[in-house]
């Protein structure tokens, strides 16, 4: 005789098999054999914060100007950048409801997250886009679950929390990802979660948060020098198709990578322009740059 029969529970599956052999004696012989299958899917319940998004903050929390201006794109941003890449995720979608909550899980700004080799971090296991709420909480594309990675087994990981013109930052050690529960990573207010001292802003009154200002994507916020990210600003500015006279205190509103605060405008010159922002809250402020010169270069800190 031959029986076989299957469990599910959580992260794992469980195959029973047994044979039976009965001779004509009426002795019996059985032989089992157990076999567990490891399922893929693990979900990640992570916190950060974006410095532009909490600069004028009046509550604690970041600001959704982008969200309430209807500026926030329905599909990720990422896949169109050529310093971005996704391994496994891409194409992620929202419904426009999801950008009608208000208050603290109110959505900021698309995420885009990376679970790492945890022997070589420098390598990518799988990518996914998110979203990140006012409080920092990040969130699957409903809004509201955390962010699951169906085809990563559950194991030990590094985690990487990066933004479309902000800095990334890395987890210092590996953290370990399961299907029975979302695993819990907080950037935003303990500084030993990640990989490096100056890998963020650091507020006494909100905690940590992501470096702005990468608007060429290169990895770095340089403020004066070569590749520097103010003639993004300018570029975008003089460049905008409303700006027919070519003024470079014109304002341009929408999704603009060269927005330090996120708040729907890119602005050169005049009046809270994000030129003097860069100066002011990234350049001058890390611990790195001891002897505040305005052409230093503040890099992100991963491999």
């Amino acid at each position: 005789d031959y029986f076989e029969g299957s469990l599910n529970c959580d992260s794992t599956r469980y195959i029973t098999r047994i044979w039976s052999v009965t001779d004509d004696c009426g002795n019996t012989a059985e032989k089992t054999q157990l076999i567990t299958v490891e399922n893929k899917g693990v979900s990640l319940s992570a916190k950060a914060i974006l410095q532009g998004a909490m600069e004028r903050s009046t509550d604690g929390l970041m600001r959704d100007d982008l969200r309430k201006k209807y500026f926030l794109p329905l599909q990720e941003p990422y896949s169109a950048l050529p310093h971005f890449h996704h391994v496994g995720g891409g194409g992620e979608r929202i419904e426009p409801l999801v950008l009608s909550e208000s208050g603290a899980n109110a959505i900021v700004d698309w995420i885009f997250v990376e679970i790492r080799d945890p022997e070589e971090p420098d390598s990518v296991i799988a990518t996914r886009s998110g979203l990140i709420q006012r409080d920092g909480d990040i969130v699957d594309v409903d809004g509201v679950s955390p962010l699951r990675f169906s085809e990563v087994f559950a194991g030990t990981y590094y985690v990487s929390i990066k933004h479309l013109n902000h800095l990334g930052a890395i987890t210092n050690k590996t953290v370990t990802l399961t299907a029975d529960y979302p695993t819990f990573v907080d950037i935003a207010k303990d500084s030993s979660q990640v990989n490096h001292a100056a890998a963020q802003y650091s507020s006494k009154d909100w905690g940590r948060g992501l470096w702005s200002g990468d608007f060429n994507g290169d990895h770095s916020v340089i403020y004066q020098g070569p590749k520097n990210d103010i003639g993004r600003i300018f570029l975008d500015v003089m460049s905008d198709i409303g700006n027919i006279n070519a003024f470079p205190n014109y304002i341009r509103s929408g999704y603009e990578m060269a927005d330090f605060d996120l708040d729907g405008n890119a602005i050169y010159q005049g009046p809270n322009n994000d030129r003097s922002k860069v100066l002011t809250w990234v350049t001058l402020q890390t611990p790195e740059n001891v002897y505040k010169i305005a052409n230093f270069i503040v890099r992100e800190k991963i491999p």
